[in-house]
Order: structure tokens, then sequence, then C-alpha cells
């Protein structure tokens, strides 16, 4: 089955189309319709002296040059539409699409950062990846990117989630759509920050810098309303520029998370946010952290890197996080008492099931029955495992799905253990996804906690299997890491 989500984490690069025909807006026309009619081409790209792109010569220019009677002397400059619109080949699929619905156009130009032509984008091949309810949602998604319409965006978010659930949609695959379009909204908020700080007369960025995602977000698998768990990634730079460099960043993490907030994504807790200079440094000050906190070895510092594992970057800067990311992995297998001590903390994780099957419950808050504790009872349990295991083998992948994938590529997991551990998270999954929607939708604060009452009687046996299937996995990463066998 095709996903329904693809379109949402494709971007312009994926469509395209490099043998767009280009010339100079210097040209003369009758030489450009002629290459049209050979290559069967309905545009052509036009460029100036220095390639950037200037203008666009469709067919409709072409009707227009007989309307005006021209005789074929003239340039492509002197007919060609000069206002065009264009997208990078780094922006979401879905975003260029409803642009170009909005503008009413077929093809859009992709440039490159010096406005130099990279191809054509074709509206016709970009939609033949989204199916036809999904248009709908493009639009939804894609409002004005002020404040209120990112407001707007993030309600929506809910709604399409809704949909695609009762439309059958694996909910790792709505998963994956949540986390992209918070990922845009980032995006989206990174710029108006730095935009805004520039009119203030900040000016620009004084470094290269990426904006990271950890927990959820960083794995790809987002619920309803996850909490800021962000963080900043800069460039090295001269110690003489520090105060420069650190005035800029302190008023730039105040402004995104508090943009952020405004949208809807609640304040972290665990003050697990770039305004909190732990979650912000140069890539030297990170590779420095992770030694620190293993060093200690205390509880709270291991929990840090617990959460700063699962990292992805957002935007930005994204070779910083790359650099990062292979920093880390590489340090793990250096330090084999850094996993010892990440297990140790896994190993306190419980599963909400008890000796003889029966499901576990606790209390919710006064005055609520209680009810079992799906994230921390069986999503992260399972997480935290499979965490553990990639890094030992020395995988980068974040995702849950894609290192439970890569592991049995290592020949670490069976194909048994594949699909009992995969089936479990996409059913654990599925369970909370689905109370967080109903809570939405009574307008409550989205919950971890599903009562049993909320689910069918073959749901709960399946939530007994998956959560049987858990245990057996922290019982396989306990013999992996002490040697006990239970």
């Amino acid at each position: 089955m095709k996903s329904q989500t693809r379109i949402f984490s494709c971007l312009v690069d994926d469509f395209l189309k490099t043998d767009a025909l280009t010339f100079p807006a210097s040209e003369n026309i009758r030489l450009v319709i002629s290459r049209m009619a050979e290559k069967n081409a309905n545009c052509v790209l036009a460029t100036d002296e220095e390639g950037r792109l200037t203008g666009i010569f469709t067919e409709k220019d072409v009707t227009r040059r007989v309307a005006l009677r021209c005789d074929g002397t003239e340039t492509i400059e002197q007919l060609m539409t000069s206002r065009v619109y264009s997208a990078k080949q780094g922006d979401y699929l879905y975003h260029t699409i409803a642009r170009m619905r909005r503008l009413g156009h077929r093809h859009m130009p992709v440039v490159d950062e010096s406005n130099r032509p990279l191809g054509l984008l074709d509206l016709q091949d970009a939609m033949a990846v989204a199916a036809a309810n999904v248009v709908e949602h493009i639009d939804a998604l894609t409002q004005v990117p002020e404040l209120y319409g990112l407001q707007e965006v993030k309600a929506v978010q809910a709604v399409v989630a809704q949909e695609l659930l009762e439309d059958n949609l694996p909910a790792p695959e709505i998963q994956a759509l949540l986390t992209h379009v918070n990922n845009d909204i980032h995006s989206r908020v990174v710029e108006k920050v730095v935009s805004t700080i520039e009119k203030a007369g900040g000016g620009a960025p004084p470094v290269r810098f990426a904006v990271i995602v950890m927990g959820s977000g960083g794995r790809g698998e987002n619920f309803i309303n996850p909490d800021q768990d962000n963080g900043i990634i800069l460039e090295d730079y001269p110690v003489e520029r520090h105060n420069e460099i650190n005035d800029y960043f302190i008023q730039f993490s105040e402004l995104l998370t508090w943009n952020l907030e405004a949208i809807g994504f609640p304040l972290c807790d665990g003050n697990v946010m770039a305004t909190n200079p732990l979650w912000r440094k140069s890539i030297s000050e990170w590779k420095l952290q992770t030694l620190r906190w293993f060093q200690k070895r205390s509880t709270f510092q291991v929990q840090l890197s617990d959460v700063f594992f699962d990292f992805d970057t957002a935007c930005g800067d994204l070779s910083l996080g790359s650099e990062l990311r292979s920093h880390i992995t590489t340090f793990v297998q250096r330090e084999p008492a850094v996993l010892q001590a990440m297990f140790q903390t896994e190993n306190d994780r419980h599963v909400a099931l008890g000796l003889f099957g029966i499901l576990r419950t606790e209390k919710v808050e006064e005055g609520l029955p209680q009810a079992i504790n799906i994230k921390h009872g069986g999503i992260l349990p399972l997480v935290g495992a499979v965490r553990l295991l990639a890094l030992k083998e020395g995988i980068e992948a974040t995702s849950t799905y894609e290192r439970i994938r890569l592991l049995h590529q290592a020949e670490v997991f069976s194909d048994d253990e594949v699909d009992d551990y995969t089936a479990a998270l996409e059913h654990l999954t599925f369970i909370l996804l689905r109370q967080q929607l109903r809570d939405f939708r009574r307008i409550r604060k989205a919950t971890r906690y599903v009562r049993k009452s909320a689910m069918s009687r073959r749901e709960k046996q399946v939530l007994k299997m998956s959560l049987k299937a858990v245990r057996s996995l922290k019982e396989r990463v306990r013999t992996d890491f002490t040697g006990e066998i239970l």
C-alpha cells in the first residue's frame, strides 16, 4: 500500500526534473520556440549573465507572441514572465504543491541558494504521490507563516491525524507525519526569529547553527502536543567572539521557545530547551559534555544523555548534526562503560504487566480511575532497550523502527524478534495515539494513560502480548549486558 503520508516527508529535490531547458534571457525567441517543440517542453527558464534565474517563458507566452504579431527577432527577455515564483530543492514538497495550487502554476523552477536554476517541479508528477483526500490536508497544513497561521497548522495537525487513523493508516506513519509537520513548524519559526532579530538591528546569525529536537521528535515518533525538547548546536568559533555570539543566541533561544509555546508546544518541565545553556553549545562543547556526563556516572547525568542520544536536526545546518551524531556513535563504541551506565537506567523501567499476565494500572490523578501507563510501562522500555542494542552495534539511526530493521540486518534480531517487537510498538503506539486524539476532541490535555474500559477485549489481549514482547526484550538486553539469565 502506498503511504498516504509519504508526501509530507518528501523534498522538492525528490521530484526535481533536471533536464529543463535553460537559455540566456538574451536568446532569440525563434530558436527558443524551435527547441521547445523539439524537446516537447512546456516552458523555458531564462537566466542573466551570472546564470541566475530572471524569468520563465511558457506556452502561454508563445500564444502571446502570436497575438502581438512578433516577427521572431525578439529575445526571451522581451516576452517572458519576469516575476518568477521558485522553490528551493530542500523545501518540503507539500508546501510547494500548496503554493503552486494557489498560484495556478503547473510548473515551478527550482533554484539553489544563489538563485541559479537546478530544474523544474511538475505539479502533476508531485501530486501523483498524494492520495486524493490528502490534498485537502496539504492545504490545511500550509497556512501563512505568521504566528496565528502556525497556530492553525498545529490545531489542524490533530484533525488530520484523526482522519488518517480512521482511514486505518498505521500509527507509525501518522507519527511520522506529526513529526515532519512539527519539524516544519520549527523551521518556519526559526526563519521568523532570525528575521525578527535582524529587523531589530541584531544582524544575521553570527555563526552556522542547527536546531535539534530530542526524545520522540528525534526518533520521528511524535504523539499529539509533544513538549519542547530542543537544543542548539553552534559551529566552533574563536573565544574572543563568545560574548557577541552568546548574546545573539540567548535572544534567539528566548524568541524560539516563546513562539513555539504560543503555537502549541508546551515548555519542557525538565528544562530541556535551548534557553538552558546546557542544551545550547558549540559542537566541541557538545562533544566534551557527552564525555563529562559519563565521567560523573550519576543517575541524573546518564538520564540527560539518555534524552540527548535520540536527537535529530529539525532545521539549520544539517552537517553539524551529522558530525555530532557520528561523534556520539564512535564515543559509545570506544567507551563500553557508557552503555553499562545506560543499561542500569533502562533496567529500572518497569513493564505494565504483572507476573501472571495481569495488566498493571496506576493512579492518574485524584477522582479518576486507575489506568495503564502505556508510555512509561510499554513504549519507553521498548524504545530504550532497542536504543541500547543499536548504540552497541554502532547504528546511527534514531528511529526505533529503523533501529529494529538494522539490528535484524546485523543479525542481532531474528525474523521472529523483528516481527514481535515491531508489532508490539505498533500496537502500543496505536492505543496511545487513539487515546490522545480522544483527549484532543474532548479538549483535554493529551495523556500517557489508557483505561482498560477504553479498549476492546481483543485489544487488551493484543496489549498483553505486546507487553510480553517488551518484557522479553528487556530480559534479552539484561542477558547481553550482564550475562544473567532470568
